[in-house]
């Protein structure tokens, strides 16, 4: 029985009687044992053996010459979230916090509109008394209104 081993220093696919107990590489010499390499096809044909070594080595050729590409790390980017513009959105965004501390203070109220300066908050806070949204329990303590 003949088949295609490969030698494990030089990479060399050959051919080889799988009943002899070693074979000798022909370009580096080295010897291999038969019974441990690893015989990617078997036949009794010297034709189909020699096309056989044809294709695996053609195989090798390919995958040494491009090897795979190593997987890439997966990188989180985190969305900048939109300040709430419209009245749902906005009544969710503090209704999330309210639930939280039971009442809004006015750092809540702009960290929940992404509200960085105190002026627009202001503004913010007295449009959404006016519409309705907010009331004032009580000094700088507000609730929603629902």
């Amino acid at each position: 029985m003949l088949g295609v081993i490969v030698c494990s220093k030089c990479s060399t696919v050959q051919g080889a009687d799988l009943k002899s107990a070693h074979v000798t590489c022909p370009r580096c010499g080295t010897r291999i044992e038969v019974k441990r390499a690893k015989v990617y096809f078997s036949t009794e044909s010297p034709k189909e053996l020699a096309e056989a070594v044809r294709q695996i080595s053609e195989q090798m050729k390919y995958d040494i010459e491009n090897p795979p590409e190593k997987p890439r790390k997966r990188i989180r980017v985190k969305k900048p979230k939109q300040k709430p513009e419209d009245e749902v959105s906005i009544k969710n965004a503090l209704m999330k916090v309210q639930e939280k501390k039971g009442v809004l203070i006015k750092a809540d109220i702009g960290k929940a509109l992404q509200i960085k300066e105190d002026i627009e908050l202001e503004e913010a806070i007295s449009k959404m008394l006016l519409a309705g949204i907010l009331c004032e329990v009580s000094t700088d303590e507000y609730k929603l209104v629902l």
